[in-house]
């Protein structure tokens, strides 16, 4: 959803019947401002926005609603913005406000927006009061959410940062040999070629050299530490590599994988020794190059694995206990790493956004000609894929949980032609894109709400539930859980 400041009655309305959402929250607030909604601020400051509306209650547990209305919108509305501005939080907040009349009843509308990482975590009164928006509530904090935005908020990346303890003896020799060996073959970098290797090093900020000393970014162990040292400073680092067979992950008795690669080593040694076996799991077709001899195997599909791979390598929170994974199924592969992206999703594909987490290693694999500059890898990843005619690609950024996914499948998309032939009528045809967009909802967003669908198909609700109703007859989808509460399934075959 594209953010705007202010709700129409229309929209208001619209939403009230659907009152779970993760940026919405209604107040009673006949004559005061209630007492509880500074987590809700804090909360919608620290992940994504979100509108506040007083003047309506909730009645019950069904999610039915009265809008009571205000007895003096002027000075609750005078209070809470002045109560933004004033010293019961650690910065100055502000609000959008308007009013709606329904019928004699006034409901005040604020919108909060999000504030930026240098300004989080956002909290009133102290620090154990900050919160974050997670499932349509409000999540205090847990002491590792602070500490992830105190580190985001600070000037210096987490592989920027000088570890004083660390020596040069914490860096592997035959790592920095390949790195550089790498740089020194590239003609287009022979400027660095006379340069010794821990010259090149410090002359690309990955260690720094003081009164003879040499000073260790967190950069440098991630991408050159003996394995000791990673453990020793960031204690849950891992990559994880699982193929596994069919469509789906098994469970606790099943088989889960055919073949795993756990790499505990540094960055550099981890992308040599999992992509050639992620390689030869990619769809390549055959092609020639140029010569009309030789085998053209850098395909738009390698080049987007391959730079999903490094996205994923470059951009992971290696202070959070998720790591890193990545598992190749039979009709996709998932990247998932701990580390939601430091800015908006929604910009993600414009292609001219960039706040990488790591810049130190974004740099290190693009001296190494395996990264696009920053701010270009994920529309690389996208325009490639879309060369191969496989299904669009799907990602998240899951901020309360710090987590961010990218969905690459390895399917093709029926052509017109092939789909003509084999249903024959524009109605059914018409039928199975709306039911691929479904899917494709439904898999980025398991809770997803039959409304939340309707509104991004452009479909009426009872077409939706018309299609969700033939998509669980035929065992495609099913649900788990209550209407309320629960959640979708899909059977990917």
């Amino acid at each position: 959803m594209k953010y705007k400041n202010t709700l129409t009655k229309k929209e208001l309305i619209k939403r009230l019947k659907d009152i779970e959402f993760d940026d919405f929250e209604v107040k009673k607030a006949k004559t005061n401002i209630p007492k509880d909604i500074w987590k809700t601020v804090s909360a919608f400051s620290n992940t994504s926005g979100g509108y506040i509306v007083f003047g309506i209650e909730q009645i019950n547990n069904k999610g039915d609603f009265k809008i009571s209305g205000i007895d003096n919108p002027e000075k609750v509305q005078n209070d809470f913005l002045t109560t933004l501005r004033g010293e019961k939080f650690n910065i100055s907040l502000s609000a959008q406000s308007h009013l709606e009349k329904f019928g004699n009843a006034i409901v005040l509308i604020f919108y909060i927006t999000e504030m930026p990482r240098q300004a989080k975590p956002v909290y009133y009164y102290n620090i154990n009061n900050t919160f974050i928006r997670s499932g349509g509530g409000d999540q205090k904090a847990t002491k590792g959410e602070i500490e992830r935005f105190l580190r985001e908020a600070s000037e210096s990346s987490s592989d920027l940062m000088i570890f004083k303890d660390a020596t040069i003896e914490d860096l592997r020799t035959d790592t920095i040999k390949r790195f550089a060996n790498i740089i020194k073959s590239n003609p287009v970098l022979s400027g660095y070629s006379k340069l010794t290797d821990l010259e090149l090093l410090q002359r690309k900020g990955f260690i720094k050299k003081n009164k003879g000393d040499f000073k260790i970014t967190g950069g440098a162990i991630l991408l050159f530490g003996t394995d000791t040292a990673i453990k020793n400073y960031f204690p849950y680092f891992k990559v994880d590599y699982f193929e596994v067979p069919g469509i789906k992950w098994g469970g606790i008795d099943e088989k889960r994988w055919d073949y795993r690669i756990l790499s505990e080593s540094n960055l550099i040694e981890t992308f040599f020794m999992i992509f050639p076996r992620l390689r030869i799991r990619v769809p390549i077709p055959f092609a020639l190059k140029k010569d009309g001899i030789s085998r053209d195997d850098n395909s738009p599909a390698l080049i987007a694995v391959r730079e999903a791979f490094v996205n994923l390598l470059a951009h992971t929170d290696y202070f959070d206990r998720k790591g890193a994974s990545i598992k190749v199924y039979d009709n996709r592969i998932d990247l998932t790493n701990g580390g939601s992206l430091l800015f908006n999703e929604k910009l993600l594909l414009n292609g001219d956004i960039s706040e990488p987490r790591n810049p130190l290693l974004i740099q290190a694999f693009r001296l190494m000609v395996l990264a696009e500059d920053a701010g270009s890898g994920f529309f690389k990843i996208f325009t490639n894929w879309k060369k191969m005619e496989f299904i669009n690609p799907i990602y998240e950024s899951d901020r309360s949980n710090n987590r961010f996914k990218l969905i690459l499948f390895t399917q093709k998309i029926l052509k017109k032609k092939t789909r003509n032939k084999t249903r024959g009528k524009t109605r059914d045809k018409t039928r199975d894109k709306t039911r691929d967009k479904i899917l494709t909802l439904i898999l980025k967003n398991s809770k997803i709400t039959m409304k939340e669908l309707s509104e991004k198909i452009g479909l009426s609700e009872k077409g939706i539930e018309w299609q969700l109703r033939k998509l669980k007859k035929e065992k495609i989808i099913k649900r788990i859980g209550s209407k309320k509460a629960g959640h979708w399934e899909v059977n990917e075959e």
